[in-house]
């Protein structure tokens, strides 16, 4: 009895003694000076909490995970804007004006378009004309904003360094002839990827996508032409295709149509354009709608809809610039990077 009374007082006393330094330790040194994200950073920043809206924003890597995609991407540009799953973007990227705020500047000395004439035959084909309005937004400025734009009493995002990421959304527009022109981009998520030093958490803006970049500058095109009517988009290019992925998809997609003549057909000029069509080339036409430079395309029209309409995509055209036409090799993408590769989708009702 006094033996287990002895090591019960022992046993208090060495637990007291621990529970004492943790207390004076903390008292020292502090709570934590690392407590992990700001929970408004991290509220700003994450515009798609859906899950079907997160799986879709995955890129496909491949040419088989781009046809899945690309059917189901089609399938939602069809639906109505009250038909689940929610994926209309916020009401402040429905519109311009928080771009400003928002630390985006704009580009006027970056020697906007880069096109230069690449576009100028499939333009005249398609007997565009008239201004063409350049947009082109920098992110450079540090800021704080509002978790919620939508609410001028919301809480400003507190974080220490607010950076500014490095993206930038060049655009060009035909507002009266409804042409959409993504001329060269390098999104947030893009920026911050590249760059070790950025840290996601610091990067404060709600303008992180192209689709979302590129419609607000289409509404401020359109406000700049005295145009209400912003639904009116026909055609939207994306001049001179480099990303990787999207450009072993592209190519893939065409060896697949052609698979049974007796050679592949190089990319030509506009006159020879080579074209899929979810008819003709369900596949084909799928994997490229579902490659990072056709989605983005998809979620521009499927985000918009409150003020686009319902609107899809069933056609896309390939062809080369004002450069000699490429000739697909039989496996990989070599050279295409150089070959000024443009796409162009065809805007229509369902």
């Amino acid at each position: 009895m006094d033996k287990k009374s002895s090591f019960s007082w022992r046993s208090f006393f060495t637990y007291s003694v621990v529970v004492t330094f943790s207390l004076l330790l903390f008292l020292y040194a502090g709570p934590s000076q690392n407590p992990g994200p700001n929970p408004q950073v991290i509220a700003a920043r994450t515009v798609d909490r859906d899950p079907v809206v997160r799986n879709l924003t995955k890129r496909a890597l491949s040419y088989e995970d781009a046809i899945p995609k690309g059917n189901r991407l089609h399938c939602l540009m069809a639906k109505k804007q009250s038909d689940p799953p929610p994926i209309e973007a916020a009401s402040y990227l429905q519109t311009h004006g928080i771009e400003t705020a928002e630390g985006w500047v704009d580009a006027t000395d970056a020697g906007t378009p880069f096109f230069g004439t690449k576009l100028t035959a499939a333009l005249r084909g398609l007997g565009v004309s008239g201004s063409l309005q350049d947009i082109s937004w920098d992110h450079e400025k540090s800021t704080k904003i509002l978790s919620d734009p939508d609410d001028e009493n919301s809480e400003r995002v507190t974080s220490a360094v607010g950076a500014p990421s490095g993206a930038f959304f060049y655009s060009s527009f035909f507002p009266r002839r409804g042409v959409i022109i993504a001329d060269n981009n390098f999104s947030v998520d893009a920026a911050i990827k590249e760059d070790k030093n950025l840290v996601a958490a610091e990067i404060t803006t709600h303008v992180r996508r192209w689709s979302d970049a590129a419609w607000m500058q289409w509404t401020k095109a359109c406000d700049e032409e005295g145009i209400d009517d912003v639904s009116n988009v026909q055609y939207i290019f994306r001049a001179t295709v480099i990303n990787e992925n999207s450009l072993s998809i592209i190519l893939q997609a065409l060896r697949q149509k052609y698979k049974d003549s007796p050679s592949v057909p190089p990319i030509g000029p506009w006159n020879s354009r080579l074209t899929l069509d979810v008819t003709q080339n369900p596949d084909e036409f799928y994997a490229v709608l579902g490659s990072p430079n056709g989605s983005g395309v998809a979620f521009l029209l499927m985000t918009h809809k409150a003020a686009l309409g319902i609107k899809t995509i069933n056609k896309v055209d390939t062809f080369v610039g004002d450069t000699n036409p490429y000739t697909i090799p039989s496996d990989g993408i070599d050279g295409a990077d150089a070959a000024s590769i443009v796409l162009l989708f065809y805007v229509t009702a369902p």
